[in-house]
């Protein structure tokens, strides 16, 4: 996606920006944001809400100058070996072995919040004899100006001499790089996390401001005068610096710094026919212009997958594991290559398995209706090992993770039917509602259950009793929208099956050049994020449709990556330039507002 392709829109419910200068030195160009916080809500219209909206993040950086982590780099592709390219693939500045990928990043970590003990990288529990705490970002994440600096009690930024000044005695900006030179990249991720309620989120820039060859554009023009902005650029004045850095930012699902696009996210549905022999269908779903679309993938004709009730995508979403309760056989579907594979029939199974998903780290668990116990799988044998009682009575449904590990599973028993998690089933197996004032009361009869987002977004169920594709609100287990079923142009019949969108995998949602994005970032309203990822906001001019954006869903780790890079070919043009500006992370509540955002204060 090219940055002449891009507006975006914004409103400033709630701030966290973070002031970015780019300067230049000797032979290259110096980088520099700082960051400022800001907790302020402000209400339209007289409307009053109950609850709270609160946006907390924290974040790891990373630089890469040409020297650190130089022992881990090749700078043309290898022709062996699992390599990472970094820090964009499609237009990559150096190539890591990826079983040597952590080392490189502990090599180049610049800083991070919380860093306690100020090694540079995100520490999520700490133990000291002072005390010990394991993070809480809603307590704990970074919103005030004080939140930067790293002198102050209880301090959580990384301590060093890359955020602090002792000469000015003062701390420094989040990112303070000098004599940046071609071939050098840098990146950050930032981790949001909305508390309290499902909050719309934007980025904008503002207040841009660049120097071309020492002197202010575009007031260069008007005699010198100082204070020059992006959005005021309307002479075509030549900006090399900005121009000359390329950036990428992403979603980035599992927090791990590097880009790990997978490809468009998207969703499947089977099909059995109670008590019969009719083989499984498998399906790709798209719900659009208010219906589930169906369109036939796959049926299988071996005889051993004719009572398909539990299906999971692998986390990178290029094969489906059918688990069949009857036969009790594994079967493995590439969706490339459009193949299928009988695995055999899993040792220790039982009749009762019906439910199955993929954890972030590649495990896949089960359920079983008959003991409510949860089981791992291991497609190997394949054989099943179970791992303890869920405590609640499991009848059909599913179960599905999140990007965080937490568990989520449907039961349609009728007096518990509603959903429940299990928030670390490797050590408790427990399920517990996610609220239980929407237990035990459904018309719905959730058979499938699938999640958007790469794992952060909000959940989607097949409805058997109404042959339609429901989305669920994952804080409360409330139905969200129905999209009747349908194939072609015809409704269809559905009987039961299961869901799964698999995929722990990060998006790109914007490729450009530095100076193309502070243009698109600081007009109109900025760029809006989308909460399951699916929408592209590509249409210059254009305002995304209300119905077409998902929000954040409270309570979950949302991860954006933002990384720059000078390629090696930029020469001499770029000394003296420098670029100023504010990037920042806006949020308003999801309750009474339809995401279209307020009128950018900048321009009102």
């Amino acid at each position: 996606m090219s940055d002449e392709n891009n507006t975006f829109e914004i409103s400033r419910r709630k701030t966290l920006a973070a002031l970015g200068t780019i300067g230049a030195a000797s032979a290259g160009a110096g980088l520099g944001t700082s960051a400022w916080f800001s907790d302020t809500e402000t209400f339209e219209g007289n409307t009053i809400t109950a609850g709270e909206l609160d946006l907390k993040v924290d974040w790891e950086e990373h630089y890469y100058d040409g020297s650190s982590g130089g022992e881990f780099v090749s700078y043309s592709e290898p022709s062996e070996g699992d390599n990472v390219a970094l820090p964009d693939p499609e237009d990559p500045q150096v190539w890591v072995p990826r079983d040597s990928l952590g080392e490189f990043m502990d090599a180049t970590a610049l800083e991070a919040f919380p860093d306690p003990d100020g090694d540079g990288i995100q520490e999520m529990e700490y133990d000291q004899m002072d005390g010990s705490w394991t993070y809480d970002p809603c307590s704990m994440g970074a919103d005030t100006p004080e939140d930067l600096d790293p002198k102050i009690a209880n301090a959580l930024r990384t301590d060093n001499g890359d955020t602090y000044d002792e000469e000015a005695g003062e701390y420094k900006p989040l990112i303070a790089l000098d004599d940046v030179k071609p071939g050098d990249f840098g990146e950050l991720t930032f981790s949001l996390h909305l508390c309290d309620n499902p909050g719309y989120l934007w980025m904008q820039a503002g207040n841009v401001t660049w120097w071309e060859n020492d002197t202010t554009e575009p007031e260069a023009e008007a005699d010198g005068e100082t204070g020059g902005s992006m959005q005021n650029n309307t002479d075509g004045a030549d900006i090399e610096l900005a121009d000359a850095i390329k950036t990428v930012w992403w979603y980035d699902a599992r927090g791990d710094n590097v880009i790990q696009d997978c490809g468009e996210e998207t969703l499947y549905l089977t099909d059995s026919v109670s008590g019969s022999d009719t083989s499984t269908r498998l399906f790709e779903v798209t719900l659009t212009e208010g219906n589930a679309e169906l369109v036939e993938l796959y049926e299988d004709d071996t005889g051993n997958f004719n009572q398909t009730d539990a299906i999971a995508a692998t986390l990178n979403g290029d094969a489906i594991l059918f688990f069949d309760k009857s036969s009790h056989h594994l079967g493995r579907y590439d969706i490339g290559s459009d193949a299928f594979d009988d695995l055999g029939e899993v040792d220790g199974a039982t009749d009762g398995i019906v439910l199955a998903g993929h954890s972030p780290s590649g495990t896949l668990w089960a359920a079983s209706q008959d003991d409510d116990n949860l089981y791992t799988i291991d497609p190997s044998g394949p054989s099943m090992t179970a791992m303890g009682d869920t405590g609640i009575d499991i009848q059909g449904a599913d179960l599905v993770f999140a990007a965080d590990g937490t568990m989520y599973i449907w039961t349609a028993a009728t007096d518990e039917a509603g959903l429940y998690k299990v928030d670390d089933p490797a050590s408790d197996t427990t399920a517990e509602p996610v609220d239980e004032a929407n237990i035990g009361d459904f018309t719905e009869t959730i058979t499938g259950l699938a999640i958007r987002g790469s794992g952060t977004g909000q959940l989607v169920g097949s409805d058997r009793e109404n042959d339609a594709i429901v989305t669920i609100d994952r804080t409360d287990g409330s139905i969200i929208e129905s999209y009747p079923m349908q194939v072609g142009d015809e409704a269809y019949d559905y009987d039961y099956g299961d869901m799964t969108s698999g995929k722990f995998c990060g998006e790109v949602f914007h490729r450009g050049t530095l100076g193309g994005d502070l243009a698109a970032l600081s007009s109109g309203n900025g760029i809006p994020l989308d909460g399951n990822r699916a929408t592209p906001f590509d249409e210059i001019g254009g305002e995304p449709a209300s119905d077409d954006r998902d929000t954040f869903v409270p309570g979950v780790n949302h991860y954006i990556g933002f990384a720059w890079y000078v390629p090696p070919e930029v020469g001499n043009e770029i000394q003296t330039d420098a670029v100023e500006f504010d990037l920042g992370f806006y949020t308003e509540q999801a309750r009474h507002n339809d995401g279209a955002g307020m009128e950018n204060e900048n321009e009102a």
